[in-house]
């Protein structure tokens, strides 16, 4: 195993797929609480498109990046909110400026509401094999995006996590 991935495993990161270690009910309930929040959570803010600030009842929120706050410089996932926001409100194109992963992930998190709620209705603990590792390679192929973005971003765009 490489290094990399010894190190991740001590961290209780999987960068493999582990049939022995599929999630058993208390995650997949823990799961699905957590992206059920990053999926409603934007129905209840305000974006502000002029001054790119998000607002929660009437009340303006604060800039929490450290990255962008210390280093003046987006992280891979700068602007997610404000694109998530913009995508409930149905602006593509202003999603899109936040954060150029932000619909896609989005849409991941939908995906994965509906998953763990399949996933806790199964009678079985586990899922199928295959099921369980399409779904793993998945979380990595879009932690790659938001990298892969984060990346274009910082080397052609000034650090612009949005086009």
């Amino acid at each position: 195993m490489p290094f990399l991935a010894r190190a991740l495993k001590r961290l209780g990161i999987s960068l493999y797929y582990d049939p022995a270690e599929d999630p058993g009910r208390a995650t997949n309930r823990t799961l699905l609480v957590l992206f059920l929040l990053l999926v409603l959570a934007p129905f209840v803010f305000t974006l502000n498109r002029e001054q790119g600030c998000l607002a929660l009842a009437g009340h303006e929120l604060p800039v929490t990046c450290a990255s962008k706050r210390w280093f003046d410089r987006d992280c891979p996932g700068c602007g997610m909110s404000r694109s998530f926001v913009a995508l409930v409100q149905l602006d593509l194109r202003e999603s899109l400026r936040w954060n150029r992963v932000g619909p896609l992930l989005y849409f991941f998190c939908v995906f994965q509401v509906g998953f763990r709620a399949w996933a806790l209705r199964q009678k079985a603990e586990r899922f199928s094999e295959a099921v369980g590792r399409k779904i793993h390679y998945l979380g990595w192929a879009v932690i790659g995006m938001l990298l892969a973005n984060w990346l274009v971003g910082a080397i052609f765009l000034n650090g612009s996590n949005g086009s």
